[in-house]
């Protein structure tokens, strides 16, 4: 069994695709299985995961319900004791960057969800920033900012226990994810690196007001023990007396 499975989803993005590819392959560890999830392209996309074929433990094409089904799909598929969500057109960091991981997991093993800082690039502006995540997690991070899943190592299991990503959102499944695993108790470690670069330039970077609905419909559906509360964690970040009561309700009715 694999320490890592790196799971990547493509659909008509054949430049981005090719350079996630060799942002893999020329890793120098080789502790993992490389899938590949592409949804049915027509722009070339299938001539190149039949160049790197050799390199995959699966590779398929064929038409998916959107980049949540995708990602599910490989989940399905995976072996790994952890999986790595590297989607077309995002890269690994360095060559050496999944070495570095590695051995942080190693140092210390058995965390539920590893995750680390990733770079973010706007190629309109030809800028960057990094996004830096807190060694400590709490709540009020996740009602303002994400863990990017490029930058994470999920536990294989963590995904039996708890299920799926959802597949009725278009942009916002794996910050949902992050912040069910947060508040039913699963274990985070921060590893100070940067894994990856993610490009600016997908639905969940320009579609600001798709998140913003897909938001409010998470807290109405999903979250809605703590939508009234929303606005003052956004406010003071504090008062968590008011809600602690909402939480532990969620935990035991979730668990």
């Amino acid at each position: 069994m694999p320490l890592l499975s790196i799971i990547t989803i493509n659909y008509n993005n054949a430049k981005g695709l090719q350079k996630t590819i060799e942002s893999v392959v020329n890793q120098s560890f080789k502790d993992y299985e490389y899938i590949i999830i592409d949804g049915g392209s027509n722009d070339g996309s299938k001539d190149i995961i039949h160049t790197y074929n050799s390199y995959f433990h699966y590779a398929t094409s064929e038409p998916d319900n959107g980049v949540y089904h995708a990602m599910n799909k490989g989940v399905k598929t995976a072996n790994g004791t952890y999986l790595l969500f590297l989607n077309s057109g995002d890269v690994l960091y360095h060559n050496e960057t999944l070495l570095e991981l590695a051995q942080q997991v190693n140092e210390k093993p058995n965390y539920d969800i590893y995750y680390s800082n990733l770079l973010l690039f706007d190629p309109h502006t030809q800028t960057e920033r990094l996004h830096r995540c807190p060694e400590k997690l709490s709540l009020s991070f996740f009602l303002n900012s994400f863990i990017g899943h490029p930058a994470a190592l999920i536990k294989r299991a963590t995904f039996n226990n708890m299920g799926a990503y959802a597949e009725h959102y278009d942009i916002i499944s794996d910050w949902l994810f992050f912040v069910k695993a947060f508040l039913k108790g699963y274990s985070f470690q921060y590893v100070n690196l940067t894994v990856a670069t993610f490009f600016l330039d997908g639905i969940s970077s320009e579609g600001n007001q798709k998140h913003t609905e897909e938001l409010q419909k998470v807290y109405q559906k999903e979250l809605n023990f703590i939508a009234e509360d929303v606005v003052i964690l956004k406010r003071f970040n504090a008062r968590p007396h008011q809600w602690i009561a909402k939480l532990l309700s969620y935990i035991r009715k979730n668990d």
